[in-house]
């Protein structure tokens, strides 16, 4: 049993150094991938998180498994924590009837560099939020300059967000908007609209 544990620490301390000789080379990796990527996605280069918390309302978005029990008032409140982090609470109806509400946090992406529009989000539990695989990017690629519309979407282009503040926008801004995501690549003809009926729940 001495000699399992004695090994087994010796691999933790080896493993443990490997990590810290490649961190750096890691880091300068990263930010070259956010690069690339933000060189072919369009981002908001300055993201004043106070302005962009609060409530909003989804107008469309790409299906995605996340929300396949969603059937409308899809809904997302933000709040700004102290450490710059972002609370999440994501809410909608469900098929049932129900209200179904999910609480995450948000951050900016920890590259030095990177557009204050690249964030990121997690929904696992708290403890688990050192690891990179638990956090899923959530990339502004749009906002108008009062902060009532917004565009949201990841690099791989297969999730795709329209977020205003009002429950309903008139039909040629959505139009508009969905134009653009167009433009950088998106699948817009798979977008599907979220009805907002009566009055819509908040998620706060």
């Amino acid at each position: 049993m001495r000699a399992l544990l004695t090994s087994t620490l010796a691999a933790l301390v080896t493993l443990s150094a490997a990590a810290s000789i490649t961190l750096g080379d890691t880091a300068k990796a990263d930010l070259a991938i956010v690069r690339a990527a933000s060189a072919s996605l369009p981002v908001v280069q300055r993201l004043d998180l106070q302005r962009y918390s609060g409530i909003w309302f989804e107008q469309a978005r790409l299906p995605n498994r996340f929300q396949r029990e969603c059937a409308g008032n899809v809904v997302a409140d933000y709040a700004v924590e102290q450490g710059g982090t972002l609370k999440v609470v994501n809410g909608c109806t469900d098929r049932q009837g129900g209200w179904s509400q999910v609480e995450g946090e948000g951050r900016r992406v920890p590259v030095v560099g990177a557009p204050q529009g690249q964030l990121e989000v997690r929904f696992a539990p708290r403890w688990l939020s050192w690891l990179s695989a638990v956090w899923g990017d959530y990339w502004v690629i749009g906002i108008d300059d009062g902060y009532r519309t917004a565009l949201v979407g990841t690099p791989d282009r297969e999730y795709l967000w329209l977020l205003s503040r009002a429950p309903v926008m008139p039909q040629d801004e959505v139009r508009q908007w969905l134009d653009r995501a167009a433009i950088a690549g998106f699948e817009v003809d798979k977008v599907v609209m979220t009805p907002h009926g009566g009055d819509a729940v908040s998620a706060r």
